[in-house]
């Protein structure tokens, strides 16, 4: 619970900014604030005001002028998400606070296709696909990169009907923390392992009949391309050497049989 004189900051607020805040920390200027209304609504007068509203890059390796732990509660809703460097802004959170409360799209609902469009997956905007586990003082937030190729197959997304009807609030996922939390990226180039993680974290879902698999899987073998290349050999005078494919590439790097 806030007491009246603990001292709270809101970071990314511009959007739609906590009333009870008494600082704001943005990329966006005070007098264009509220896009989506303010949190508990405008019966509430703001504590903030434009001398402690900070216009500032929460991704920049610049750390935020405050203090360590000058505020009591640091709220970050909806913003890590959207930012450069995430990594660098937790640990900013963790620098200036003594706990607070950090909420993100919960990994689930930016995995699903046709929130916003039916040609993409999640939100346009969102670079992170972000995982909460453990709880208590070892919560810990997992950034993996969003790839492009979440879009490109049902391989690696889940279905909108995964979402209908379901409250924003429960698509959400979110933590209190206090005196700190971890946070940490998933470094991976790996274009077998990306594509490996993507489908497993659907299939964990089960959104998908194994039939859709097996047609898919049918689909690579006997598509044009693919028969235009075995043709070409079997026509060859003398056999060719195949190139090797990034797929293989990065399974020889890996130790992976694609057979």
């Amino acid at each position: 619970m806030l007491g009246p004189n603990d001292t709270l900051l809101d970071i990314g607020a511009w959007n739609k900014p906590y009333w009870r805040a008494d600082h704001v920390v943005d990329l966006l200027p005070y007098e264009t604030r509220g896009l989506s209304g303010s949190i508990k609504g405008n019966q509430m007068r703001e504590r903030f005001s434009k001398d402690t509203w900070t216009i500032w890059d929460i991704s920049s390796s610049r750390p935020l002028p405050f203090r360590d732990k000058q505020f009591d509660f640091v709220v970050c809703s909806h913003t890590l998400e959207d930012i450069r460097n995430p990594i660098q802004a937790c640990h900013e959170i963790v620098r200036v606070g003594k706990r607070g409360y950090i909420e993100v799209p919960s990994r689930l609902w930016e995995s699903t296709i046709g929130v916003e469009s039916n040609r993409y997956t999640g939100f346009y905007h969102h670079r992170w696909l972000i995982d909460i586990v453990g709880d208590g003082a070892d919560t810990e937030m997992v950034f993996h990169f969003k790839p492009h190729c979440i879009h490109e197959s049902f391989r690696y997304h889940l279905p909108r009907r995964f979402v209908q009807g379901t409250p924003r609030s429960d698509l959400s996922a979110w933590f209190f923390w206090e005196g700190t939390f971890k946070c940490r990226e998933v470094a991976n180039i790996s274009h077998i392992r990306v594509r490996a993680e993507l489908e497993q974290f659907v299939r964990r879902h089960d959104a998908y009949a194994p039939w859709r698999y097996w047609i898919d899987d049918a689909s690579k073998h006997l598509s044009w391309p693919v028969l235009r290349r075995r043709v070409r050999r079997l026509l060859a005078k003398e056999p060719s050497t195949p190139r090797e494919s990034r797929e293989q590439f990065w399974a020889r790097l890996e130790g992976v049989d694609l057979r």
